[in-house]
């Protein structure tokens, strides 16, 4: 009987560093698909990450609301890194992303696509909160101060947007976006643009 005991209690044990080696993994498998999902440099989600969203878009709507997408691109982001150089480049990324996400709402998706591309889907009232969002980031950058020796530093961005079509898929709603966007870089760039 003292034997049985004893395996029983070895077996429990056994089955208890098994089962804190399965949380260890579970948390590690979870923490690799999170930095799958998110861009290293901003924390922002990736193309990865903003696709996985879309997939799971339906769930999260509020049937309330429309959705919005704001492209976001940084003006003479190639100037900045030649003359400034790319650590410069990085903290200007950084930044950009900082404001893209204060434009964000917990059920928004704020992201950097590649580059010095960003994006914004919200879900949104109407096509005039949309340009409140569009103005915010923009307005933000612009008030972008840097410490020396960049202070001479100040960034722009041009931003295109559009609601986002019911029955349509992400490419139109990219292509509409993108067509607001090229509209407004065409006109120098540092505005915004948001078509309905």
């Amino acid at each position: 009987e003292q034997q049985l005991i004893q395996s029983l209690k070895r077996r429990n044990e056994d089955l208890l560093v098994t089962l804190d080696s399965l949380r260890q993994t579970q948390t590690q498998l979870s923490t690799a698909e999170r930095l799958v999902r998110t861009d290293e440099l901003t924390g922002l989600c990736n193309r990865r990450g903003l696709y996985q969203y879309l997939e799971e878009l339906r769930a999260r709507r509020d049937p309330g609301l429309k959705l919005g997408l704001l492209l976001v691109d940084i003006d003479r982001f190639k100037q900045i890194n030649d003359h400034y150089g790319h650590l410069t480049g990085d903290q200007t990324l950084r930044a950009v992303a900082r404001e893209v996400q204060s434009a964000a709402f917990p059920c928004d998706m704020p992201c950097r696509l590649g580059g010095d591309e960003f994006a914004l889907l919200a879900q949104v009232g109407d096509a005039e909160e949309l340009r409140d969002r569009a103005a915010q980031v923009a307005n933000g950058v612009r008030a972008l101060r840097f410490p020396s020796p960049i202070d001479a530093l100040h960034v722009s961005v041009s931003i295109g947007g559009s609601l986002c079509h019911e029955h349509a898929d992400w490419s139109a709603w990219d292509s509409d976006s993108d067509c607001a966007l090229y509209m407004i870089k065409g006109e120098g760039g540092d505005n915004y643009r948001v078509i309905a």
